[in-house]
């Protein structure tokens, strides 16, 4: 990176899942803290796109177009007006192929990004990948690669992670909760995109079912993938819940867990969406490294059992076929943790 140019401009490839986005939205704070005057756009997928907006130091968002070939059209059209932007530096933060290979036909000089799937050769500056790097912590990752293209990290030493909504968003969230009663506003977030994070469904109803004892008010979150799993909580649960999975756009879905006194989840996009946002969160984990994908947050709880050799495994599917990372977590134990946390928390307006 020039560091004599006054205004640079930098492209920011964005991750195409919701938590990796999240967990990414920490450089643009060191690009830009070290240097105010540089323009940056944020370059990503449809699904995840929302999720940038209104960060403070992101000026652009591009919609990344679908590669498929009823697209191929438009996507020339893109690569072509994102040629005339004369990018400075795109710095690349998914390691896919495809990733790099449409960087390099924007036509930037810098090409930042790791050497990995045979893309060394579509980077002007590879960064050296080891499997090592898999156990690293996520944000640290991503913020390496903006360590490598001269951006101070250490301005992001606390990974202030952005998410922001408007007033105008929250309102929309008050709307879809309703009027809520004396209790708490609970979210249940039971989906995952991998089998081998998700917390037995039955558990998940007789948690609702505890909390609306108690005069809690129960949401269910999610995305559209996660509806038939949030459909079957609702049908075991013998209590009133709100049933929210898949009926929410992601900034809504945003706005809505800003609302909530506390959420309890598996392994997903809804955790990531939750301690970026400081809210209050119980995260069952098993297959996951909580050390590499978080949660990261001082408010947040991670349950697992710490007796598996095989745990964490990363893996979406369970092997040896017994998930016992995820069964051995009691509804017992998440009850006590959730109860607990319910009554630390600061008394209602």
């Amino acid at each position: 990176m020039d560091e004599n140019r006054q205004s640079l401009k930098i492209l920011v490839r964005s991750p195409n899942w919701v938590g990796d986005a999240v967990m990414a939205t920490p450089v643009p704070r060191a690009l830009k803290g070290t240097h105010p005057a540089c323009q940056i756009h944020v370059w990503a997928k449809s699904w995840v796109a929302p999720l940038w907006e209104r960060h403070p130091d992101v000026d652009k968002i591009i919609t990344l177009d679908d590669t498929s070939r009823k697209s191929l059209v438009r996507m020339c059209g893109q690569l072509h007006s994102l040629r005339k932007e004369q990018y400075d530096l795109v710095l690349i933060l998914p390691n896919s192929f495809s990733s790099a290979w449409l960087a390099f036909w924007t036509g930037s000089r810098k090409r930042v990004g790791y050497a990995t799937e045979s893309r060394r050769w579509l980077l002007s500056q590879p960064v050296a990948w080891t499997d090592s790097m898999r156990h690293v912590a996520r944000p640290q990752v991503y913020l390496n690669l903006a360590r490598q293209a001269g951006a101070d990290v250490d301005l992001c030493e606390q990974w202030n992670f952005t998410l922001r909504v408007s007033q105008e968003e929250l309102s929309r969230a008050d709307a879809l909760l309703g009027r809520q009663q004396n209790g708490r506003l609970v979210g249940l977030a039971p989906g995952s995109v991998a089998k081998s994070r998700r917390w037995p469904v039955d558990r998940y109803a007789q948690l609702a079912e505890r909390l609306s004892a108690q005069k809690h008010q129960v949401v269910l979150l999610g995305s559209h993938s996660d509806q038939e799993v949030a459909r079957s909580v609702e049908r075991r649960a013998k209590a009133p819940l709100l049933n929210l999975v898949g009926k929410t756009s992601l900034r809504e879905a945003m706005a809505v867990i800003r609302r909530l006194d506390l959420l309890v989840s598996n392994d997903s996009g809804a955790m990531h969406l939750a301690y970026a946002q400081r809210v209050p969160l119980i995260v069952m984990q098993g297959a996951a490294d909580p050390r590499v994908t978080g949660p990261f947050a001082s408010n947040s709880q991670v349950l697992r059992d710490q007796s598996l050799a095989c745990a964490p495994c990363v893996q979406n599917e369970c092997a040896p076929k017994h998930l016992k990372c995820m069964k051995n977590l009691t509804l017992d134990l998440v009850w006590e943790k959730v109860r607990a946390q319910i009554e630390k928390l600061p008394p209602k307006k």
